[in-house]
């Protein structure tokens, strides 16, 4: 009787074990690093830059000099927000202002790196 119990039990971790195999491949993590403090600071929003080409103006305005320009689909930190004579909306970066029609803003930087990595596979 004992011998069945046994045989039972080890049949069962058998199955048990068996069953705790990663299936799926497909599935996404994220990386979390230190290199941006502010990735998820809910306060925070992120820009992709959705033109080949943009030049960061040293107003929020389409006369305004260019101070220095960034390419498609690079991630930028928003730090702040205009809205023009005009009624364009433009968000301030670290190098100048950029219109909102050249962007794509995400409320956090794993979001704008997610959408960036998709594209790329397109």
């Amino acid at each position: 009787m004992k011998k069945y119990l046994v045989l039972l039990f080890c049949a069962g971790l058998l199955i048990f074990a068996s069953g705790c195999k990663k299936t799926d491949d497909k599935i996404e993590t994220v990386d979390f690093d230190n290199s941006y403090p502010f990735a998820i600071a809910p306060d925070v929003d992120w820009a992709v830059v959705s033109e080949p080409y943009v030049g960061f103006r040293e107003e929020p305005s389409r006369d305004s000099a260019t101070n220095s320009y960034c390419r498609k689909d690079e991630i930028l930190q928003v730090t702040g927000f205009a809205i023009n004579q005009e009624g364009e909306q433009w968000y301030l970066f670290e190098k100048g202002w950029i219109p909102s029609s050249s962007l794509v803003i995400y409320s956090n930087r794993y979001k704008a790196e997610s959408a960036v990595k998709q594209a790329e596979k397109k």
